[in-house]
């Protein structure tokens, strides 16, 4: 009897330490939950010179528990926001929000729920606003013109900009007055200005909607004042200015989409301002630049080429930095008379033209430049390159590709036919 009872007292010790740990377990369980926030980043587009107060808008969280506050951890520039503990961002200081001063404003928000964090980035892009156009075209023809149409601080030309002679040539030798213009619709044309010596007064010009055009200034030496373009919808060109040495102010340019034309700028010695431009659509005319060395500029440039002309720059030595530039529809693609060019490698991603032409280019050796070419559509011409002694960079189009018009290879060290560079008989 006594052994019953105390097997009975046992087994309720047992059981109520069972129920004990479960209950402490539950609880454990319970207490361990973690805490958990999502949070998204924010970006918005608004016009400069907002009100102070201005709602920008609500941070984008949420919690599996607990209540989320928030609060600016970091920004650029400092004081520009302010946020809610709830999370609603607005202005602070509307002073900084000026789009001639910076074009976005960037923040980190902190949310938190005791000592669990997590980070959103915000991105706030400031459009400007044009507060007193130029309708139509912008022509000066002398400095009294530039002057007058300076003193109304016209900040946008709805047309272009042309500076250009009525007659012979302008007297225009000051832009400043122009500090004012931040956009111009159309192109630019700044043409026979003897006495102009710099761009200064284009310093806040950040869009042109087509050309930009600059021949013929004997004095202009320094375009650096269009450092803030970094598109040129239209061609460049540039022709005849023998003072500028260097392209120093284009080194923003990102993208050039009509074609570049440097002709008879006898001081430019390389293109390397150019080093950013990644898109490049048209034309590529070189021609007559005397000091002009090779083209690496275009190193990181890719695009079609609708025709090319490198002529008559007698210090060229390469053309390689135009290896992403190429096609299947040139126009005319003319290498001539460029007296120190020793290959022509650069030109591997043309595939087609219209006619080829290499003559009078007394350095280069070969045409391994070429060795993708699989469509001439009339002629093509290798004429009076002196040591020119090697066309196995032709074997792809003699043996795949299609020449529509006449072979023409004379005058060079060797002139095989096209059945002899399909034949294998490519050099010497």
């Amino acid at each position: 009897m006594n052994g019953l009872l105390k097997g009975g007292i046992l087994c309720f010790l047992i059981m109520l330490l069972s129920c004990s740990s479960d209950g402490d377990s539950s609880g454990s369980e319970d207490q361990e939950t973690s805490v958990e926030i999502s949070i998204s980043d924010f970006s918005i587009t608004i016009n400069e010179n907002p009100d102070a107060g201005f709602v920008l808008g609500q941070i984008e969280a949420s919690t599996n528990q607990g209540s989320i506050s928030f609060s600016i951890a970091s920004e650029n520039p400092s004081g520009a926001l302010q946020i809610t503990s709830s999370g609603m961002i607005s202005v602070a200081n509307a002073s900084l929000f000026d789009y001639e001063t910076r074009e976005t404003i960037t923040a980190t928000i902190e949310a938190r729920i005791g000592n669990v964090t997590r980070s959103a980035n915000i991105s706030i892009a400031l459009l400007d606003l044009l507060e007193n156009p130029f309708l139509g075209n912008a022509i000066f023809n002398s400095q009294q013109d530039v002057d007058d149409f300076g003193s109304q601080n016209y900040d946008h030309i709805t047309g272009a900009l042309q500076i250009m002679p009525i007659s012979s040539v302008t007297d225009v030798n000051d832009l400043t007055p122009l500090l004012a213009l931040k956009k111009i619709n159309n192109g630019i044309f700044i043409h026979r200005s003897p006495d102009l010596n710099s761009l200064n007064g284009l310093d806040n010009l950040k869009y042109i909607g087509g050309l930009l055009k600059i021949t013929v200034n004997e004095q202009l030496s320094d375009i650096s004042s269009l450092s803030k373009l970094d598109t040129i919808p239209g061609v460049l060109h540039l022709a005849q200015n023998p003072s500028i040495k260097s392209l120093s102010g284009l080194e923003n340019l990102k993208s050039i989409e009509d074609g570049f034309f440097l002709n008879d700028m006898t001081g430019v010695r390389n293109i390397d301002e150019l080093i950013n431009v990644n898109n490049f659509q048209g034309g590529l005319i070189m021609r007559n630049n005397t000091l002009l060395e090779n083209l690496d500029g275009f190193v990181n440039a890719t695009g079609e080429l609708t025709a090319l002309s490198i002529s008559n720059n007698t210090s060229l030595t390469s053309i390689s930095g135009l290896s992403n530039l190429g096609g299947d529809d040139l126009g005319q693609c003319g290498v001539i008379d460029n007296v120190n060019l020793i290959n022509i490698v650069g030109l591997e991603s043309i595939t087609g033209s219209d006619e080829i032409i290499v003559s009078g280019n007394s350095a280069i050796n070969d045409l391994n430049g070429l060795v993708n070419l699989e469509l001439v559509t009339y002629n093509v011409s290798f004429i009076e390159n002196q040591i020119l002694g090697d066309f196995c960079g032709l074997v792809h189009l003699a043996n795949e590709g299609t020449i529509g018009g006449i072979y023409d290879s004379r005058d060079n060290l060797y002139n095989p036919t096209i059945e002899d560079i399909s034949n294998g008989d490519c050099s010497l």
